[in-house]
């Protein structure tokens, strides 16, 4: 195993649930971008490829997601991911990076604001 993955894995056994939302948020942002930049010099498989990384992110936070303590919140979520999962498959189908670009500003906006609702909580 390589030192990288080691500590990719290390990382996420030790992590708290807050830090797996951000990590999870940083790395579909991530690969959102790859993807945007492999469609713009022409690399269709790997655009696809990361956007397929992307989408299983996606379903990840879908999975994840417990209706009990929001459920307004939580329907709120489920239809954003799910127009994300969408919008990211759309993209790699036409192969349009200008697809990825509105999921990239959500994906932001989501990390930001998890990111201070968990600083708040603390």
């Amino acid at each position: 195993m390589n030192p990288t993955h080691r500590y990719r894995t290390v990382l996420t056994e030790s992590a708290s649930k807050e830090d797996l939302v951000v990590l999870s948020y940083e790395a579909l942002l991530r690969f959102e971008g790859e993807a945007r930049e492999a469609f713009a010099r022409g690399d269709v498989a790997e655009g696809r490829r990361l956007l397929a990384k992307a989408r299983a992110i996606i379903g990840e936070l879908l999975a994840a997601l417990d209706p009990e303590p929001a459920p307004e919140l939580v329907g709120n979520l489920d239809r954003l991911y799910r127009w994300m999962t969408v919008e990211l498959a759309e993209a790699g189908f036409h192969k349009d990076e200008r697809r990825i670009a509105p999921v990239m500003r959500v994906t932001e906006r989501l990390l930001d604001g998890f990111h201070r609702a968990f600083r708040n909580a603390a």
